[in-house]
């Protein structure tokens, strides 16, 4: 492989990629839907990595790829580079299918780490953590990974592990004063001279700035379970809490303020009686600031779930605001797909509706119970926020195994993760998701993409029987 580029199709996924090159070449992309998430949608999506303080987002070593639109197909990319500009690539990179359907990529590649050292540290404070990692950017040290826990977080963590040594790190911690402390995990790859280097020029810097070394049993630990969050969110989602993601990135000066996100959501989202598990940490480091993710669980008001929600997130902007981060958003964890539009192409505008009759459509997800056979249906553009909405209102206790797409009028990447959940709820419980009347266009995206095969569902006529296999309420609560 001469130039360090492979071809490869949209809808093939992290492990295949892995299998087909167990000694070859790597793009070093490894975010936490990497089991199940396409390469097509890490392209649609911009996808930041575990990696991507050392590799970069996916973006970085896309060469070109094949975008069909409705208009026609763009061969996009020209490597090594070009100075010509704007680069229609770019445009294309993160446009989550509003632009078109990416159906090829030519990707960059390096060769497979020869070798993988992992480890945990732990500072203090959260200010000394982030100095320390500041210091790091500024000499041009960050490891190839890098996971930094608040205090909240890193008790959660330690609180998950069990075992004789977990209780020795968790008292060691408490005798070094370090029970309230941060727990950093950094990752190098590569060379193992290089590798080797890296590593010991950061350790000078993390110990000057008075961490200590937890050992490589802890960096293990993490490598373990690094792709385990996804399945922990969707059972804590079963159980009616309330759980959600958000992330900004910002500088290092405005850091420190950003964090005050933590107490707005505390306090927004308190009940009497019961407190919230904030749990902030920092990853994808940049020279000049990092990424902030917090992660939210609270329990779920079922009187006003949408409206407790909406006052969390207005108390988030107005705090990120105040700590003038570029962007506070929830977002879902939408690696696999970018925004799909279900269009008839030839009608000559953008990206057409199925049915332009429809275009004004009310947009939601309901619980049908009245009628023959319980049901989900969708009706209109199904996006993030109705999504969000219904996961909100409806238990998921009370989701049937039939859902009707007769109505959709669109739907992006949170629906179809959406139906993706559903699908594999009934999978647990030994039956399959029916879907009803999908629309052309949706049918053969699911069928493209491997869904229907790895989720087992049934593409079920309207009038068509329930399954008799489907799980009671009762039996899901």
């Amino acid at each position: 492989m001469p130039s360090s580029l492979v071809t490869v199709g949209p809808g093939m996924r992290g492990p295949a990629l892995e299998g087909a090159r167990p000694r070859g070449p790597d793009p070093g992309h490894l975010p936490q839907s990497w089991q199940f998430a396409t390469l097509g949608g890490y392209a649609a999506t911009r996808s930041a990595g575990q990696s991507s303080t050392g590799v970069g987002r996916f973006d970085d070593p896309v060469a070109g790829l094949t975008l069909a639109t409705p208009t026609g197909v763009l061969e996009l990319g020209k490597p090594p580079a070009s100075a010509a500009g704007p680069d229609l690539l770019d445009l294309a990179l993160g446009s989550e299918g509003a632009l078109g359907i990416i159906t090829e990529l030519r990707l960059r590649v390096r060769p497979t780490s020869r070798t993988t050292t992992y480890e945990g540290w732990s500072f203090r404070s959260w200010a000394a953590e982030l100095a320390g990692l500041q210091r790091l950017a500024r000499h041009d040290l960050l490891p190839d990974v890098v996971r930094l826990s608040d205090p909240d977080e890193t008790r959660a963590t330690l609180l998950q592990s069990t075992g004789a040594g977990s209780r020795l790190l968790r008292a060691s911690l408490r005798g070094r004063r370090h029970g309230q402390g941060c727990l950093l995990v950094v990752g190098w790859e590569g060379l193992p001279t290089i590798a080797r280097a890296r590593q010991r020029a950061a350790t000078s810097v993390l110990r000057d700035g008075g961490a200590i070394r937890l050992g490589s049993r802890v960096g293990a630990a993490w490598v373990e379970h690094r792709f385990a969050a996804p399945y922990l969110r969707d059972r804590l989602l079963d159980a009616g809490l309330l759980v959600e993601t958000l992330e900004t990135a910002a500088t290092w000066t405005a850091l420190p303020r950003v964090y005050a996100v933590r107490r707005a959501l505390h306090e927004s989202l308190a009940r009497p009686g019961r407190r919230p598990l904030v749990m902030p940490h920092l990853s994808h480091g940049y020279p000049t600031g990092a990424s902030l993710h917090v992660t939210v669980l609270a329990d779920r008001d079922d009187d006003l779930p949408m409206q407790r929600w909406l006052t969390a997130k207005r108390a988030v902007r107005a705090s990120a605001t105040r700590g003038c981060c570029s962007r506070t958003e929830p977002r879902e964890a939408r690696h696999s797909f970018g925004r799909f539009t279900v269009a008839q192409a030839g009608t000559g505008r953008g990206m057409p509706s199925l049915d332009p009759g429809r275009a004004g459509a009310s947009s939601s997800i309901t619980l049908v119970e009245d009628a023959p056979v319980r049901h989900l249906r969708f009706t209109g553009d199904i996006g993030r926020d109705v999504v969000r909405e219904f996961r909100l209102s409806v238990r998921p206790a009370s989701w049937p195994s039939r859902v009707d797409l007769s109505g959709v009028h669109s739907m992006d990447s949170a629906g179809l993760e959406l139906l993706l959940h559903l699908a594999r709820k009934q999978k647990r419980f030994g039956g399959e998701l029916e879907v009803v009347e999908p629309p052309a266009p949706l049918r053969r995206l699911m069928e493209q993409s491997g869904l229907t095969r790895v989720s087992h569902w049934v593409i079920a006529d309207a009038d068509a029987p329930a399954f008799p296999s489907e799980p009671s309420p009762a039996a899901t609560a």
